[in-house]
This record gives C-alpha cells, structure tokens and sequence, in this order.
C-alpha cells in the first residue's frame, strides 16, 4: 500500500467482529489524501469473470465532516458519500453512502458494474488483466487534516460466502 494517509494503530473489532488489526489512517496533510495497492511486477486479475463481487467494508465517525470517498478499482471509478467525488476535471458518480456512526459498513459491488464503467476493467496500457502494475484499489477521501479513515476489503465470489 502506498498514499498520503499516516497510518496509526486500529483499535476494537475489525468489520468481522473479530480483535484484529485492520487498516486505520488519517490524513497526514490538508489538500489531498489517497492510497493505493499496486504490484510493480504485475499481477493477474484474468480470472475476474462476472460471478466475482469487490467486497469491502468501511467505517468513520467524523458526522460534521461527512466526506465522499473516490474509490478505484482499475479504471473503474466512483463514488461513495454525499454525491459525486470531484477529481480536478474528472466526476466520479455516486454509488452508495454509509452513515458516520463509528460501525462497520461493508459492499458489495459486483466486477460486472465494475466493467461497466471501466471496459477493459484492468486497461492494457497498463498491463492488461494478466499482468496489472497499476492501482489495483485505491480510495481519495479529500483533504481535512487528521480526519480518520477505515477500511478493509477483500475481493469473493459471492456476498454470502
């Protein structure tokens, strides 16, 4: 994971329930604020058929701020929050929110909406579905200093399993 957030030490029950570490970060700096997960050596996403969800899970308590997430998956972009996420020029659309209450919120997306706004979903300019160097996820979450962030995710096949 690479980005412009401080990591700090989570704390309570991860989005399962369980005591175990998860990701907790903070803005380090007002203006900007990212991370991304990406492989140098490329990594093979072929296998991404349409059975395939991007399962995630989020929380916050920061209710005056109510921040909209830009969320990335390959080239497919959108938004999670308030409304569209502003990127300069770019405008990421709304897909869902979570209210800031301090829980867990977990997604569901599935890679066919995923496609549909991104096609080919893992672009061959940037080494293609079997060997992707780029950001493979990534989330903006705009520039307040110190507002925290919560994430974990894991891509399954199904929301149940």
């Amino acid at each position: 994971m690479q980005g412009a957030f401080s990591a700090n030490t989570s704390t309570g029950n991860n989005s399962f329930g369980n005591a175990e570490a998860y990701i907790d970060l903070s803005v380090g700096s007002a203006g900007w604020s990212g991370l991304g997960y990406e492989s140098p050596a490329g990594l093979d996403y072929s296998m991404l058929d349409d059975s395939y969800y991007l399962h995630f899970a989020m929380k916050n308590d920061d209710v005056a701020a109510h921040n909209t997430y830009a969320i990335w998956v390959g080239g497919a972009k959108f938004a999670l929050g308030n409304g569209a996420f502003p990127d300069g020029n770019n405008s990421y659309p709304k897909i869902g929110d979570f209210p800031r209450d301090g829980k867990w919120y977990s997604f569901d997306i599935p890679v066919s909406m995923l496609k549909s706004m991104a096609n080919p979903l893992f672009p061959d300019a940037d080494g293609g579905a079997t060997a992707y160097k780029e950001n493979a996820f990534c989330a903006l979450s705009g520039g307040r200093e110190w507002q925290s962030r919560h994430f974990e995710n894991i891509l399954k096949t199904s929301p149940q399993s």
